[in-house]
Order: C-alpha cells, then sequence, then structure tokens
C-alpha cells in the first residue's frame, strides 16, 4: 500500500497546483484533473472508489473513460484459455538446491545463484522437486510431508514453505482459490518454475522474517526454461530479491532461442511490495486488470518481448523507478487504458530497440520522472492520453523515430509538454490535435531534423510555447491564420551528421512502421 502521508502529499501538491492556472476556465480544468487524481490515489490507497464521486468522475472534461472507471472499480478482465496443462497426477521428489542454481546460472547467464546460495541455510540443502504431472498446494503438501514433514507445514490456513519449491518441464503447480502460500525468508526459500505455475484467487507471499545470511533476500517466483504462468485474481507481496534481475519478484526469464510455447499472462491480481513483474524473452502476454502498489520498480518491465497487450492496471508508488519499463528490443506492445501515478521515475518508459509501440488512453499522472519516454526507440504511436503533473516533461524523445503524437492531454508537467532530441535521419514526428497547457514550456527541440504540427491548442501554454532551437519558430505561430489553435506548421532544427539512423533498428519496414504480412 502507499503510506499516507505519500497520498496526502500528492493530493494536497495536485489541489494547491490547480489555484494557480492562467484563468478562470483553466483553474476549473485543473482542479477536475486534480480531483480525478486525488480520488486514483484513494482508491490506491484505500482499495476502493468513493461512491460519492464515481458519478463526478464520469464528468467534465478530463472525464474518466469506461475502461479507466472499469479498472477502479475493478472490474475482472475477460477470461483466457489455458494452455499447456500437464496431464496426469505429479510426483514429489527432494533435490539438493546446488541442481537449480546451476539450471539458473545456465538461464541468466550472470552469478545471481552466487548470491542466492548465501541466503540459504547450506549448498546442501534440500528442495521440493514437483515432476511428472499436475499436483494442486493441497497435493504437494500431502506428497511433500512423506519427504520431509518440515518442508510445507500448514498452519491456521496458511501453507508455510521451509524449503524451496521447483517444478519441472514436465509438471503444472496449481495454486486454487483459497490457497495462501508463505515463503520462508530465513531459509532463503524461492519457488522456482520450468513448467506450468497456474494460480487463480490464491496469495503468494513471503513470511517477512529476514535471512541473517544475505539481508537484501526476500523470497521470489521465477518461471524459466521453456516453462509458463497464467495467473488471475491472485496477491502477490513481500516479494523479491532486490538487485538481481531475475529474483527481483515475480518473473518470467524464457529462453532466448527456444522461448515457451506456453501462453501466459496475469490478469486481475494484485502486486503489493513485490519488487518487479519482469517478462524477458517472450511473446503473446497479457497483463490486464491488475493493480500494482509500493513496488521496487519498474512495477512492469519487459526485456525483448514480442507482441504483448498491457491493459487496464492501476500502478502507483514504486520507490526507485518507472511504472512500465520496455527495452532490449520489445516490439509490438500496446498500452492501454492504464492508470500510472506516483512513481518514482517516468510512468511508462522504453528505451534500446523498442519498437511498433502503441500507447493509448493511458492517465499518467505526478510521476517524478515524465510522463512517456522514449529513447532509441522506433515506430510509436501516442494517442488519447492524459499526460498531467509529472515532474518532467510530459513527452520525452531522444534517438527516436517515426512517431505519432495525437489527441493528448499534456497539463501542467514540470518540464517541457513534448520534448524532442537527437531526432534522426529518417522517419517523421507527426504532432497533432493535442492540447498543451501550463506545462514548464510547450515543445522543446535540440538537434531536431523535421516535427510536423497540425491543429494543437497551445491557447493555455503561455508563455513559453517553443524552446530551444525551436524558439525562433514562435513568431510564426503567432502570425499564422490559426494562432495558437489549430495552426499548421513543419518546425526544422540543427539536426547531427551523426545522429544515429534507426530504420534499420529492425526487418519489417519500419520506414512506414508497417509489419506488412507475416503469417
Amino acid at each position: 500500500m502507499i503510506a499516507r502521508p505519500t497520498v496526502l502529499a500528492l493530493i494536497g501538491a495536485l489541489l494547491a497546483t490547480a489555484s494557480h492556472a492562467a484563468g478562470p476556465d483553466d483553474r476549473r480544468h485543473m482542479e477536475d484533473l486534480s480531483r480525478q487524481v486525488a480520488n486514483i490515489a484513494a482508491v490506491a490507497q484505500l482499495g476502493e472508489l468513493p461512491a460519492a464521486e464515481v458519478g463526478n468522475m464520469a464528468k467534465g472534461p478530463y472525464a474518466m473513460t469506461p475502461a479507466m472507471l472499469g479498472v477502479l472499480q475493478g472490474r475482472k478482465a475477460a477470461p483466457i484459455l489455458k494452455l499447456g496443462e500437464a496431464v496426469g497426477a505429479g510426483e514429489v521428489d527432494s533435490v539438493k538446491v546446488d541442481f537449480v542454481l546451476a539450471q539458473l546460472r545456465m538461464q541468466m547467464g550472470a552469478n545471481y545463484h552466487l548470491q542466492l546460495r548465501q541466503a540459504l541455510p547450506s549448498r546442501e540443502a534440500p528442495t521440493l522437486f514437483v515432476r511428472g504431472g499436475r499436483m494442486t498446494l493441497k497435493e504437494l503438501v500431502a506428497a511433500g510431508a512423506k519427504v520431509d514433514p518440515s518442508a510445507l507445514v500448514a498452519q491456521d490456513g496458511k501453507v508455510v514453505a521451509h524449503w524451496p519449491i521447483i517444478v519441472w518441464s514436465d509438471a503444472e503447480l496449481v495454486l486454487e482459490p483459497g490457497d495462501n502460500l508463505r515463503l520462508d525468508d530465513a531459509n532463503g526459500v524461492f519457488l522456482f518454475n520450468a513448467g506450468l505455475l497456474r494460480a487463480d484467487g490464491a496469495t503468494v507471499a513471503g513470511l517477512g522474517n529476514g535471512n541473517a545470511r544475505q539481508e537484501k533476500f526476500r523470497p521470489f517466483i521465477t518461471t524459466a526454461l521453456t516453462g509458463g504462468m497464467q495467473v488471475s485474481g491472485t496477491h502477490f507481496s513481500n516479494l523479491g530479491f532486490d538487485g538481481y534481475s531475475a529474483m527481483e519478484g515475480v518473473s518470467l526469464i524464457g529462453g532466448a532461442i527456444f522461448p515457451s510455447k506456453i501462453r501466459s499472462y496475469v490478469v486481475g491480481s494484485v502486486f503489493d511490495n513485490a519488487g518487479t513483474l519482469t517478462f524477458r524473452n517472450a511473446r503473446d502476454l497479457v497483463l490486464q486488470g491488475n493493480t500494482f502498489r509500493a513496488m521496487t520498480g519498474p512495477a512492469v518491465e519487459l526485456n525483448h518481448v514480442e507482441r504483448a497487450r498491457i491493459a487496464s492496471n492501476l500502478i502507483s508508488g514504486t520507490r526507485t523507478s518507472h511504472g512500465i519499463s520496455l527495452k532490449g528490443g520489445t516490439s509490438e506492445a500496446t498500452i492501454g487504458s492504464n492508470i500510472v501515478i506516483d512513481n518514482a521515475g517516468s510512468g511508462i518508459f522504453a528505451a534500446n530497440g523498442t519498437r511498433l509501440l502503441t500507447i493509448e488512453g493511458n492517465l499518467l499522472a505526478a510521476n517524478r520522472g515524465g510522463g512517456i519516454g522514449l529513447v532509441r526507440s522506433v515506430c510509436a504511436d501516442l494517442e488519447g492520453n492524459t499526460v498531467f503533473r509529472n515532474g518532467q516533461s510530459g513527452v520525452k524523445l531522444r534517438q527516436t523515430s517515426s512517431v505519432t503524437i495525437s489527441g493528448n492531454d499534456l497539463v501542467g508537467n514540470d518540464g517541457m509538454a513534448v520534448s524532442v532530441v537527437q531526432q534522426p535521419m529518417s522517419g517523421d514526428l507527426s504532432i497533432s490535435s493535442n492540447v498543451f497547457d501550463g506545462n514548464k514550456s510547450g515543445l522543446f527541440g535540440a538537434a531536431v531534423r523535421s516535427v510536423a504540427l497540425t491543429g494543437n491548442d497551445f491557447s493555455a501554454q503561455m508563455p513559453i510555447l517553443f524552446d530551444g532551437e525551436l524558439a525562433r519558430f514562435v513568431p510564426a505561430l503567432l502570425k499564422s491564420d490559426a494562432g495558437l489553435q489549430g495552426a499548421d506548421m513543419t518546425l526544422t532544427g540543427n539536426p547531427l551528421p551523426s545522429q544515429m539512423d534507426v530504420s534499420g533498428i529492425s526487418p519489417y519496414g519500419l520506414e512506414t512502421c508497417d509489419l506488412g504480412d507475416r503469417s
């Protein structure tokens, strides 16, 4: 949960800001938007929407869309077909933890196993090894008791795991509604899944009892090799071995050459202080209708993921990083109808080869970084987002090509509404039908090649309209027939000849941002 002082400070800052808008209409609009964000902050803290405000949130110039109201009111995502289910009853054995650490070492390509080994009682520590079929948590408790009664202990409606749990590639572990699995920090317990992990209406949490051998250790859940995870309506908390990528919370780390054929998804679930939800070397993901609170950050990270939908999630209060992060050549991701507020970094940040990205209909507010940041990315559509009172730029593009920014409300950001830096020598940038209102400056450019403006409203953006090397176009804007409301202009700057050409970042004809027929 977000700490109460943080939420109260957020609400106070937003309402105070509203009083400084230029005119009566601007103040009223700022107050409307501030009230929306304040209500959302209350939902993030209290877990419910104030009944008296439901109707108000659907009215006014910054009315919440039905999709966003659905996020706040806890509407469940549509059911998804479960694929890859194991057949038959599984078996449980005891396997030494060094076997699992060797698998981690091969999969992750780093010495994460060394830090994990420090958290374990010894190199000879045992694990519960599930193989050869399907097993529920209740069945695992019964089977584990035959291996060692201390491995899993059922008490007070909970199952406490004192040994790590390994689900092998031919097995499936099922957490059913009402299951409550607790992982023992003190014994270095984690859940490693190479098969299928299914959780529906369950709870999985760290015990929070600390680890004397490795003080940074907290339990984690890692799916690797060719495994998959299918999660709905499940609550995760007190997870994440901070600083070690594959163990920072709940992770799916696929094989780069042989990715999992199991369709993975996380829907309608809650992550409280659970590190990061990470996907690497994966494809065809669905993350929908989830709530993320007080994550280490980023709350959600996609690294080298192909085709993903991130929709209708509420993300608030990351401690060290962004709300949503995409990197490592992630492609064909759609991020829509999410509410991303009060995070330590940017609301949404994409970098290092991210391509074919759609960001639409999101609310990005009061993040201490920017609203949306794209670095070394190509082919992105940013449409219909509300980007409000973020600590830096509303939208920042650096070394990023072929971008359309249309129909967004860019309001009250502490930096530029839109910042364009080191624009590549190929690919267009179109900025159309956006509202620029009360930002530190409107449009900033440095080493810009060409920016096409169409139908934007700058009437509430005074006094700084354009900044950087684009400031020279302000007189032309003011003299245009449409003036501050709707002028069509092409702005050019001073590109550097050495600026990279990102059109070669992908083989799929990205000059037109068109995948073509890949069937």
